[in-house]
């Protein structure tokens, strides 16, 4: 990858991967049409450590709750297991797919335009349905389950993995900001799974660190907190409609630009 190609690569996973928009769609789509190669372990794992440093820097407050409560006071938060809950069925049908069907898990661009598309509607469905001031801030183990197996359409490209909480959430009547904070915090236990089967791959590979690694994660650490901080900004004052409008255009787009090519 060239300079330009590696900025952009950043630049992509940083603003798109707490967005509901899909990250993953986003850089399928920029390999498809410009014909860039994202090649290298070094690559997804440095975006990987990028993005997980945004969510641990700005829930820092929550996370040293945590982990006070855990190793001082010898007690585990009562949000633990929810997320815990939360986070378990995308991560077992995701392990079964590196597995097991890793060569069979190839999309084309038409599915990321459907799926695209689909999760926005779905997502706007959810977020008119259940009231802006409208607050529950108890997740019960049911709900945390229910969104967890939501959360497995994320494994979809195009579907968005935050997109997905924040849909399951607001059907099952949560506020946009809990709903918001529940996506951020889940994201937490899967970008680092995600890490170190990156970090065991290029250990038993013959890749090595380079000045790249830290241009990435830098670059993407800077642009995912910023695109957390505007996320949790603007849906305090307004809805998810302006995601729900970009993701249509997206998926129009790419249908379009498919059929031109």
């Amino acid at each position: 990858m060239h300079n330009f190609e590696v900025l952009a690569y950043s630049l992509i996973q940083g603003i798109t991967e707490f967005i509901p928009v899909s990250s993953s769609a986003h850089l399928y789509v920029m390999e498809f049409f410009f014909e860039w190669k994202v090649e290298g372990l070094i690559y997804a794992l440095a975006a990987h450590m990028g993005t997980l440093l945004a969510v641990l820097f700005f829930e820092k407050k929550t996370i040293y709750l945590i982990l006070n409560k855990f190793f001082i006071k010898k007690k585990v938060d009562k949000k633990v297991l929810p997320l815990l809950i939360c986070v378990f069925p995308v991560i077992f049908i995701g392990f079964l797919i590196v597995i097991f069907f890793k060569k069979y898990y190839i999309f084309g661009m038409t599915t990321i335009a459907v799926t695209s598309i689909f999760g926005g509607l779905l997502l706007d469905f959810s977020d008119k349905k259940t009231p802006h001031k409208k607050t529950n801030d108890s997740l019960s183990l049911k709900n945390a389950f229910l969104i967890g197996l939501f959360q497995t359409l994320s494994l979809l490209p195009g579907m968005s993995r935050s997109g997905t909480v924040l849909t399951a959430s607001r059907f099952l009547g949560y506020s946009r900001s809990f709903s918001i904070e529940l996506a951020l915090l889940t994201s937490i236990p899967i970008i680092m799974l995600a890490s170190c089967y990156g970090i065991y791959n290029i250990l038993v590979s013959s890749e090595q660190i380079s000045f790249y690694f830290f241009y990435i994660t830098a670059i993407t650490f800077i642009f995912a907190f910023f695109s957390i901080k505007f996320l949790v900004r603007w849906t305090k004052h307004f809805s998810f409609r302006i995601f729900v409008i970009y993701r249509v255009i997206f998926g129009i787009s790419i249908i379009l630009l498919i059929n031109l090519t």
